[in-house]
């Protein structure tokens, strides 16, 4: 029994090890939807998100973060190539049109490197899993 359950934890931070960046981006996407889901004043109020709110609505913006995030967390942890795939390719694009908008919306503000970074992050982990 104690040698089953110390090679699943053992397998589990191997996991969470060679795919840190990916878990990393699949948890802070799906947070940063949470809170513009419970929050939906900060994309209705803000003028960075201008651009963003004339295109979509702020529920599906927060529900593709939350969506996006777990799937990319469900892809890591069962190893499903195709739903890793899917759901990183849709992130970084989630992340580009995010960034985007705050680069020619409102006054100038840090927020669209921080999404241009992540954004980044994110094509670099899909080189990465295509490499592998």
């Amino acid at each position: 029994m104690w040698d089953k359950t110390r090679s699943l934890w053992l397998r589990f931070a191997r996991i969470v090890i060679l795919k840190w960046y990916s878990i990393g981006l699949a948890v802070v996407s799906f947070f940063y939807g949470l809170i513009l889901f419970k929050n939906p004043e900060i994309l209705i109020s803000y003028e960075m998100y201008e651009t963003l709110n004339e295109i979509f609505d702020q529920r599906i913006i927060s529900s593709s973060f939350m969506i996006l995030g777990a799937m990319k967390l469900l892809g890591v942890f069962i190893n499903n190539r195709v739903i890793k795939r899917v759901s990183l390719s849709l992130l970084v694009g989630l992340w580009l049109v995010f960034s985007t908008s705050f680069f020619f919306n409102g006054p100038p503000n840090t927020v669209g490197i921080l999404t241009l970074g992540y954004a980044w992050i994110a094509l670099g982990i899909a080189v990465r899993e295509v490499l592998e």
